[in-house]
C-alpha cells in the first residue's frame, strides 16, 4: 500500500530527510547503512503537515539539536536512528505568528521541490545530449593539463579555461564535495565535517563552466569512491565534441534551447536560497534571537557568509 511519508538514510553528515508524497518508495537493509520511514501519527496529520516536518527536520536548529544528542562516527557521520530524532522538539504552531510562518514554510518547500525538479530535467537533458554529441571524453585533468600547456600560447578559443586556481593538494582526504557557480567562476567546495573550503576554482565561458560542473555533478552522484581532489580530477570525464571548445559548446547550447533557460545552475543556484530563507523561518518558529541563532549556525561550522544570510531574514 501507498503510504505519504519521511524518508531518511541512518547515517549521514547533515540531515538529509526527503518527503515522499505519493508513497512510491520502499526500504531494503538495515542498521546504520539502512533507511527508514517516517509516518505521521493520525491525530496530528492535520496540525503537523509532512512538508512542515520535513522543513524542520532538515533545518539547523534541528540537526545542530540532534548532534546533541547523537552518535558520532568516523569521518564526521551521524546516526540519525529513531533512538536520536524521537527526542527532537517538534514546534505546533499555536498562535496566528506561529501558523503564518508554518504556511510559509510549506509554501517555500513546495518551492524547493519545483527548483529540484527543473535541476534534474536539465540534467537529465545534459546527459541525453553529452551521450548523442560528446563521443570523445576527456578527463578534467586532462582538460587543465591542455589550459597549462597552452595560457600564453594557444588562442583562447582553443582552450576550456581562461584561469584556473586550484586551492589543495591532490591528496587530501575531504568527507564530500559540493560544486557553486557564482561571478563567472565554478569553484569546488571540500567538506571536512561541517565545513566546506574551497579547493578548485575555474574561471571561463558560462557554457563550458555549466559543461564541466554537470560533468563534476555525474561523478559526485555516482557509487565510485571520491576522496581527494585528485580523484576528481582523474575520474571526471568531460565529453567534448572532438576535444573542441567551441564546438562542444553546442551541447549546453542545444540543452538550453530545449529547456528554455538561460542558466543551467541557476535553479540550485535558487534552492541554496531559498534553503537559507527556510533556515532562518524555522528559527523564528522557534522563537530564537539573532545572538542565538549565530551560535547555532557557528557550532555546525557555517560559512560566515550562510550565517549572515540567515541572519539578514531575522
Amino acid at each position: 500500500m501507498s503510504v505519504p511519508k519521511i524518508v531518511t538514510g541512518v547515517l549521514s553528515d547533515q540531515a538529509r530527510f526527503s518527503v515522499d508524497l505519493k508513497g512510491d518508495y520502499y526500504f531494503v537493509g538495515g542498521g546504520n547503512a539502512g533507511g527508514y520511514g517516517i509516518l505521521i501519527k493520525e491525530e496530528y496529520k492535520d496540525v503537523v503537515p509532512l512538508k512542515f516536518l520535513v522543513a524542520l527536520l532538515n533545518s539547523s536548529l534541528l540537526d545542530w539539536r540532534l548532534k546533541q544528542l547523537s552518535t558520532e562516527f568516523e569521518g564526521g557521520f551521524y546516526s540519525y536512528a529513531r533512538r536520536f530524532i524521537k527526542d527532537l522538539p517538534i514546534k505546533l504552531p499555536s498562535t496566528d505568528e506561529e501558523k503564518a510562518l508554518a504556511e510559509e514554510i510549506e509554501i517555500t518547500v513546495d518551492e524547493i521541490i519545483d527548483l529540484l525538479k527543473k535541476h534534474y530535467e536539465v540534467k537529465a537533458l545534459w546527459e541525453e545530449w553529452s551521450g548523442k554529441l560528446g563521443k570523445r571524453k576527456l578527463t578534467l585533468k586532462k582538460l587543465i593539463e591542455t589550459w597549462e600547456r597552452g595560457v600564453g600560447r594557444l588562442p583562447q578559443e582553443r582552450l576550456f579555461f581562461t584561469n584556473i586556481r586550484t586551492l589543495s593538494d591532490e591528496e587530501t582526504e575531504y568527507d564530500g564535495f559540493e560544486l557553486e557557480m557564482r561571478d563567472g567562476t565554478l569553484r569546488l567546495l571540500g567538506r571536512e565535517g561541517d565545513i566546506l573550503m574551497p579547493v578548485l576554482e575555474l574561471e571561463g565561458e558560462e557554457e563550458l563552466l555549466e559543461h564541466v560542473y554537470f560533468s563534476v555533478l555525474s561523478l559526485l552522484e555516482s557509487k565510485r569512491k571520491v576522496k581527494t581532489l585528485g580523484d576528481i580530477l582523474s575520474k571526471t570525464e568531460v565529453p567534448t565534441i572532438d576535444g573542441d571548445p567551441l564546438e562542444t559548446k553546442r551541447i549546453i547550447l542545444k540543452i538550453k534551447e530545449d529547456a528554455n533557460v538561460k542558466h543551467l545552475t541557476s535553479f540550485m543556484k535558487l534552492m541554496k536560497e531559498k534553503e537559507i530563507y527556510l533556515d532562518a523561518l524555522v528559527f523564528k518558529l522557534y522563537g530564537l534571537s539573532k545572538e542565538e541563532a549565530r551560535l547555532v549556525l557557528e557550532s555546525l561550522g557555517k560559512n560566515q557568509e550562510y550565517i549572515e544570510k540567515v541572519l539578514d531574514h531575522l
